[in-house]
């Protein structure tokens, strides 16, 4: 059993070192025990706590992040759908993609992030 978590490393109850080599199942791929991750997470807690992006809600963060992505992304005019799960992200896709035949579409369902271009009126403010 894990007691204890620094970095790239875990430890044991009985004190043997190992090291996270999946990253707490990819949920922790900064590292664990970061102080200014948790200060961060911290701050934003005390601004908003959470809210969903759906329909015409939105937040300052994930607003943000979809430009950051979409700055990023290998597509022009790339706008940013962000799902719950890799499955949602792939599924959403596929459906874009059959309602714009001649649209590009990449998927990254590790990050559950489907960045769309071109995409049909009913996804234009994604």
């Amino acid at each position: 059993m894990e007691t204890t978590t620094e970095g790239c490393r875990l430890w044991d109850a009985d004190g043997h070192e190992y090291l996270d080599a999946t990253a707490g199942l990819r949920f922790v791929n900064v590292g664990h025990g970061r102080a200014e991750v948790a200060e961060a997470v911290a701050e934003q807690l005390r601004t908003l706590a959470a809210h969903h992006v759906v329909g015409d809600h939105a937040n300052e963060p994930a607003l943000e992040l979809a430009g950051r992505v979409a700055d990023v992304a290998p597509l022009d005019d790339a706008a940013v759908f962000f799902g719950s799960s890799g499955g949602e992200a792939i599924d959403t896709a596929k459906i874009a993609r059959r309602l714009r035949r001649n649209a590009d579409f990449m998927v990254s369902p590790v990050y559950s992030v489907v960045t769309m271009h071109r995409l049909p009126s009913i996804c234009a403010d994604a």
